[in-house]
């Protein structure tokens, strides 16, 4: 298995790839892993994360590439539309 750190962000309203898909791709090939994953659903998103929301999008790169990770489960911020910390190890 690879040792590369993952980091699995989902539109929570992707109508191309649901929700399930994702829940499937954390519990069978990234949690089980060694390497460092995260999980992060997007509350207002679809399949194009990109467009729907790229500020939430780009503020958890920014996150996930910074030394210090939050902890799982989170909130990003107070906003209804903030990004949720699903799970990470």
């Amino acid at each position: 298995m690879s040792d590369v750190p993952v980091t699995l962000i989902w539109g929570l309203h992707d109508m191309v790839s649901p929700v399930r898909v994702a829940d499937h791709v954390w519990q069978t090939a990234l949690k089980p892993r060694q390497a460092p994953a995260s999980y992060w659903l997007v509350p207002c998103a679809g399949h194009y994360l990109v467009h729907d929301q790229p500020e939430a999008l780009a503020r958890l790169l920014e996150l996930e590439f910074a030394s210090v990770a939050p902890a799982a489960p989170l909130n990003l911020t107070t906003e209804p539309c903030a990004p949720v910390l699903v799970d990470r190890h």
